[in-house]
C-alpha cells in the first residue's frame, strides 16, 4: 500500500522544489468507493468498499525547530512555529487532516518536532472517493515512518480515524480509513463495524 523504498518521483521533485531538500519518506495511499452498505458503518453494521487506482502522496521531513511547513499542488501553503499543536485552532483548510494526524499521535510525536510536508494528489475533492481518509492514511504512514515508529496497517487505520473523529470533527466510521488502508487489487473489503474486523472478497 506505502511507497517507501521507491519515492514516486513526482511527489519527490514537488517536495524538492519547495523545501530545497530531499523528504525523508514518501508515502502514498488511495482513494476508495463504497461498493454496498452506505452508512451502516458508523451504526455498527457491515459494509463493503474497495480501493481505486488514484492516490494521494505525502512527503514529509522532520524538523527540530517546532515549524510545520505544508504545501499542496492544489491549494494553499501553511507555516506555523509553535511549540505544540492547540487542537482548537487547527485551521479549517486542507492543512487540517495532516495536521490531526500528528494531534492523533500525542505522545509518539516529540514535543520538539516539526515537519515539512509537501502532499501531491490524483484523488478529486468532494467527489465521494474518500481523498480525506488518503492523506490521513498517507500522512499517517509517512510521519510514522520518519519517526522510526513501528506500527501496523490495522494501527494506522486506527490512527487515521482517530485523527477524522477527534480532531477534525467529523463522527465518521470506520470504512474510509479500512479500505484506505487494506485496498487491494481485485479485491473488495467488507467490514464489520460491530467488531471492527475486515475480509478481503474477491473481485475481477
Amino acid at each position: 500500500m506505502y511507497d517507501f523504498g521507491f519515492m514516486p518521483q513526482a511527489a519527490a521533485s514537488f517536495f524538492r522544489d519547495q523545501f530545497g531538500v530531499s523528504p525523508d519518506v514518501v508515502a502514498s495511499a488511495p482513494g476508495r468507493i463504497e461498493f454496498i452498505g452506505n452508512h451502516t458503518d458508523y451504526n455498527g453494521g457491515c459494509v463493503i468498499g474497495g480501493a481505486i487506482d488514484r492516490r494521494t502522496y505525502v512527503a514529509a521531513r522532520l524538523r527540530n525547530d517546532h515549524s510545520f511547513r505544508l504545501v499542496s499542488d492544489a491549494y494553499e501553503t501553511y507555516t506555523q512555529t509553535i511549540s505544540r499543536l492547540n487542537v482548537r485552532a487547527l485551521p479549517s483548510t486542507w492543512t487540517r487532516y495532516p495536521l490531526a494526524v500528528v494531534c492523533a499521535l500525542g505522545t509518539q510525536c516529540p514535543e520538539s518536532v516539526g515537519l515539512d510536508i509537501a502532499v501531491t494528489s490524483e484523488i478529486p475533492v468532494g467527489a465521494g472517493l474518500s481523498s480525506s481518509a488518503a492523506i490521513e492514511m498517507a500522512t499517517a504512514a509517512a510521519i510514522t515512518s520518519a519517526l522510526g515508529l513501528s506500527v501496523s496497517t490495522t494501527e494506522l487505520v486506527a490512527l487515521a480515524h482517530r485523527a477524522e473523529r477527534k480532531f477534525v470533527g467529523v463522527p465518521c466510521g470506520l470504512l474510509d480509513q479500512t479500505v484506505v488502508g487494506f485496498g487491494k487489487q481485485d479485491h473488495l473489503v467488507l467490514l464489520d463495524a460491530s467488531d471492527g474486523s475486515h475480509r478481503l472478497l474477491p473481485m475481477d
